[in-house]
């Protein structure tokens, strides 16, 4: 399988920069950090608080602000002991104790956020009513618990008390009665509230929402009261049509989770002309239009979204993804340009943000198949960020590299990296991609040692282990990439694939569905894996799932045909050739007229497959009737010619029927690789190599013409790249393909026994048959009785 984007694979969520070391005194230093964080710079104030705190800086706010920062960085979990040190200090007891309760609330861990809140509630100095964000972040986290509605309609109901008017707790209350299972009072509320907000214009205090937790920092505690609480924290804001927009959300959001999508749109529709940039009312509209089907009004909120807030990152990555999912790409990188050229043109220059931009840009190119145009975009961000530029980019620029083939750069680019993990990763890359087999086993080891649950290194060691013929090895590291990352489809098709080839569908199934306890959630599988899908429930008796979506890159047509392929597949290994004409016979008859084409073609493949004289005569059989019934179509005529071929009779015949097919399709690999077949049979070995390697140049794994092309080889007395051929074809095309594996072992001298044997077992493994055995049987009897230990029994 040809992998498209493997430069996305080794990187979730980086930061861009590593800020150089300050010599300030300590005082100087914390004003220099907290004008850092008051400016928006927050991944650039986590190195010098660093290098303060390992120095000796346990004061609390350098603590607070450390643990801060990496809270809003992405990475509370390692937060958690610079907030916990914090609380020691009275005068960041409050604020750490709002971070560390965040922090937890955010990461689903209801149980520790509650502990923190009620701590916060009995051990600080000042009254804790008056502290309505931890009120009410407490109340949201027995929301989300699901389990403790009744204590947080008693706690928004105290809250109201004091409060009456307090948007956010008015929220609050629905959702708890609503779990209560008061669906009608929940409503009422609702619409009361709204009306509410109606007749005051809009203006409601909410309380902060939790607000300071993204706002500026608090001030410090040398400027204000040691315990005080800032604006921030606990004053709402007034803005005059935010309330109509929140309770329009609400009204859409309920309705369109009691199943009433089309009264949910009712009710959004008018809001978003009136507020069609509120984050909320964007996000809700892209639930409704998502349950109904209409990624276009997706694309059309999220542009008038952005056009408002062209600033917006979230917007403008919104369209960005529709963009993308209808194919419109030309599009979407026409916005990722025009935003770089925004922010270009800021005065004063807004160097960090271009260069993020830059990278968004690399990526996107890189997912286009780009290469070039990639590489360009990240040395634009490098250029911007100078030394300042991250290992984390650099490792992503290096990656890259590797799939332009700029191997030596590469090296060169990783190697003095300070992330000790970095430089075995690339390594082992570039010895892959060389054909380095150990020793990219030898650096990937290595790099697993240090990154024990990096899914592309485990998923590279695989494909190393692949290579030097360990499958036991491959399969245990495939399970591991899949379980670090269950969204890295290529590790999770090859791991089924495998399986299939060594007929344990079962585990093939489980591997496809397979969702990870720790990451959450199944992954959205590709067509491909869908296919496999279709594959594995044929042949363990189960209906398949044929609703797969056409891609850009795949027409319904084709789709069509490769699901039947599948089918085929399946029915065949689960019931023998016989039944599973039988079945694909019934399914015919069912179809549209303009589809049946397609399954003779496939009754056809099948029974070549077979490679008996019984089979070949039906499969001559059924393409001649088939033509009866359907003269002058291209599929029929292909899947006669074929059969002709492999019968070796009436080849001119065979021949104009190929003209015709190709004629009408004349980069068709399959009838390409049986005009290859056709010149074979008729001793015109130059004129087949001609054919076939035109199939493969539009289907590089198509087996018909790989083995063809091996065969018009050895004819032409070219023993040599033959054997590169087949070679190449279990290296990059197949490595489960049990008739390549035989074909190789056979086309190896005397002088390469060890060779052949360990293929002639691979051959075996991979459903090589009765040739295979034969084969291991001559070579190696003790091996084979070890392969087939019922044998002699």
């Amino acid at each position: 399988m040809r992998l498209r984007t493997q430069a996305l694979f080794f990187f979730a969520s980086l930061s861009l920069l590593w800020v150089t070391s300050c010599t300030s005194p300590p005082e100087d230093r914390l004003d220099q950090i907290r004008a850092m964080q008051d400016a928006g710079q927050v991944d650039e104030s986590i190195e010098p608080l660093i290098e303060m705190i390992e120095e000796g800086d346990r004061r609390g706010e350098t603590l607070y602000r450390y643990g801060r920062a990496l809270s809003l960085s992405g990475r509370p979990g390692r937060a958690v002991w610079a907030l916990d040190a914090a609380l020691a200090d009275p005068n960041w007891f409050v604020h750490a104790s709002h971070q560390l309760a965040m922090n937890a609330a955010s990461a689903q861990n209801h149980d520790l956020a509650l502990a923190a809140l009620r701590r916060l509630r009995e051990e600080r100095a000042d009254d804790p009513d008056e502290d309505i964000p931890a009120r009410l972040l407490e109340i949201r986290v027995l929301l989300e618990s699901r389990r403790k509605y009744e204590e947080a309609l008693e706690q928004v109901e105290a809250l109201l008390d004091d409060h009456p008017d307090l948007e956010e707790a008015v929220r609050m209350k629905g959702v708890a009665l609503l779990g209560l299972g008061e669906a009608d009072e929940a409503y009422e509320l609702m619409l009361a509230a709204s009306r509410m907000l109606d007749e005051t214009a809009g203006n409601v205090a909410t309380g902060g929402d939790l607000a300071y937790l993204t706002a500026e920092d608090p001030e410090s505690p040398d400027d204000a009261g040691a315990d005080s609480i800032p604006d921030s924290l606990s004053t709402a804001e007034n803005v005059p049509g935010a309330g109509e927009s929140y309770w329009c959300t609400v009204r859409a959001t309920f309705k369109r989770e009691a199943g009433e999508v089309t009264e949910a749109e009712q009710i959004l529709t008018p809001c978003l002309e009136i507020a069609p940039a509120d984050p909320g009312l964007v996000n809700e509209a892209v639930n409704i239009y998502s349950a109904l089907r209409r990624g276009d009004r997706i694309i059309e909120v999220a542009k008038a979204a952005w056009e408002l807030e062209p600033d917006s990152t979230d917007f403008r990555n919104l369209l960005i993804a529709h963009l993308k999912a209808f194919d419109r790409h030309d599009e979407a990188e026409t916005l990722l340009r025009e935003s770089l050229d925004r922010i270009l043109a800021a005065d004063p220059p807004r160097r960090i943000r271009a260069a993020e931009t830059w990278v968004e840009l690399a990526g996107f190119l890189l997912e286009r198949d780009r290469v070039e145009d990639g590489l360009e975009a990240y040395e634009r961000a490098l250029a911007l960020l100078g030394e300042d530029a991250s290992a984390e980019l650099l490792f992503r620029f290096a990656d890259a590299l590797i799939l332009a083939k700029r191997y030596e750069r590469a090296l060169e680019v990783i190697d003095p990296s300070p992330v000790e993990v970095y430089p075995p990763m690339i390594r082992g890359r570039v010895a892959f991609e060389r054909g380095d087999f150990e020793t990219a086993l030898s650096e990937l080891d290595r790099a697993a040692l240090l990154w024990p649950d990096n899914g592309p290194t485990r998923y590279y060691l695989a494909r190393a282990a692949e290579s030097v013929g360990d499958f036991d090895r491959a399969v245990e590291e495939y399970r591991q990439a899949i379980r670090s990352e269950p969204s890295m489809l290529p590790a999770r098709e090859r791991l089924v694939r495998l399986n299939l080839a060594e007929g344990r569908v079962r585990d093939a199934a489980t591997i496809l569905l397979f969702a990870s306890p720790k990451k959450g959630g199944e992954a959205s599988l590709s067509n491909e894996l869908k296919i496999l899908g279709v594959e594995i429930d044929s042949r363990l008796g189960i209906e398949p799932d044929l609703s797969l979506p056409p891609s850009g890159s795949t027409s319904i047509r084709k789709l069509q045909a490769q699901v039947l392929e599948a089918m085929g597949r399946g029915f065949t290994a689960r019931a023998g050739r016989e039944e599973a004409i039988k079945v694909l016979d019934a399914l015919k008859s069912q179809v549209a007229a303009n589809t049946q084409d397609l399954f003779v073609l496939v009754e056809v493949d099948l029974l070549l497959r077979e490679q008996s004289e019984e089979a070949t005569r039906l499969a001559v059989q059924i393409a001649r009737n088939a033509n009866s019934e359907m003269p002058n179509h291209p599929i029929i005529h292909l899947a006669l010619a074929r059969a002709l071929v492999n019968a070796g009779t009436d080849l001119d015949e065979a021949e104009a029927l190929l003209d015709s097919v190709l004629e009408a399709d004349p980069d068709r690999p399959d009838a390409l690789a049986s005009r290859g077949d056709l010149s074979r049979l008729r001793s015109d070995a130059s004129q087949a190599l001609v054919d076939y390697e035109a199939a493969l140049e539009e289907s590089p794994g198509q087996w018909q013409a790989v083995y063809g092309r091996a065969a018009a080889l050895k004819m032409l007395g070219q023993m040599d790249a033959a054997r590169k051929a087949l070679e190449s074809y279990l290296l990059d095309q197949n490595p489960y393909d049990g008739r390549g594996a035989l074909e190789l072992a056979l086309t190896l001298d005397e002088a390469q026994t060890a060779r052949r044997i360990a293929l002639a077992r691979r051959a075996l493994r991979f459903g090589g048959g009765e040739r295979a055995e034969a084969l291991l049987a001559q070579l190696d009897p003790e091996a084979e009785k070890q392969a087939n230990p019922r044998k002699g029994s």
